[in-house]
């Protein structure tokens, strides 16, 4: 941009502005009939995700945060991962001590590629209820996946679609913390290779109809029992900042960002009245 004085520098915001403009507009039939549940996307699709390399790559937060989870509660986000045989960790759920081993919640793939989801109410117990996907999805192709407990059932969600549940009626019983992209803060191991994106928090278990109504539409951090989420859009920086009013940043370790984001649109619904 350039004036009377001169020309400014012209570079990438480290951080971003999640979107906050206001676009109106009504669906009806040629026949004037109003059209109600179409979802209205803005395009392009901008933003980013996270990228892991599979051997040394992780996000960490602070040892004081705290994540307040426990008897009801619902982990999700997408993923993108390399064919590789080994375990990858999409996120980890921790002793707030950062002891090594010693996890509540890990969503994931095992050596198959296969989704999988372990809780326990004691961090490091061996007494554990562990979910685990039929079909691989180390693919390289994007997923969205979803780990819920009601405070009776555990339920694992792949791309919207039920993929097994088990009775658990085990809450967390202390305060937990997290890390993205291995195995525990402490072990340098079952590192992710692949990417990362959108990854939310919420102190409810979400239904079916919950998470396939909003996992390609972005949030913009003020839902109700939503704790946490992460859109992972800054540009420059090691921060990654939570949209929500817990403030639940992280830091990214060697992580490299990426245009190549999953499939979430800013978009709204069309009410009864056809109305967005």
């Amino acid at each position: 941009v350039g004036n009377d004085y001169g020309e400014s520098y012209t570079s990438d915001d480290v951080g971003f502005l999640n979107p906050n403009g206001l676009i109106l507009g009504k669906i009806r039939t040629p026949n004037l009939v109003p059209v109600p549940h179409v979802e209205v996307r803005l395009t392009p699709n901008l933003g980013r995700a996270l990228e892991f390399d599979g051997i040394s790559d992780f996000v960490v937060f602070d040892s004081l945060t705290v994540i307040p989870v426990d008897s009801q509660y619902t982990v999700e986000g997408w993923f993108r991962a390399f064919p590789d045989a080994s375990v990858q960790t999409f996120i980890s759920l921790t002793d707030i001590g950062k002891k090594s081993g010693d996890q509540y919640i890990w969503l994931g793939l095992n050596e198959s590629g296969q989704v999988s989801y372990t809780h326990r109410s004691e961090a490091g117990s061996e007494t554990l209820t562990e979910l685990n996907s039929i079909q691989s999805f180390n693919d390289l192709e994007w997923h969205h996946f979803a780990g819920t407990h009601s405070g009776e059932l555990m339920s694992l969600y792949v791309d919207g679609n039920l993929v097994d549940s088990q009775a658990d009626f085990n809450p967390i019983l202390n305060l937990t913390n997290l890390g993205f992209g291995k195995w525990t803060p402490q072990d340098e191991m079952a590192f992710l290779h692949g990417r990362l994106d959108d990854i939310r928090i919420w102190d409810s278990a979400r239904e079916r109809e919950d998470i396939r109504l909003n996992d390609q539409r972005t949030l913009n951090g003020e839902e109700e029992h939503l704790l946490a989420y992460w859109k992972f859009d800054e540009v420059l920086g090691v921060k990654i900042f939570d949209l929500t009013a817990n403030k639940f940043n992280g830091v990214i370790c060697s992580v490299s960002r990426t245009e190549q984001k999953a499939p979430v649109w800013v978009s709204g619904l069309t009410d009864e009245d056809g109305n967005y």
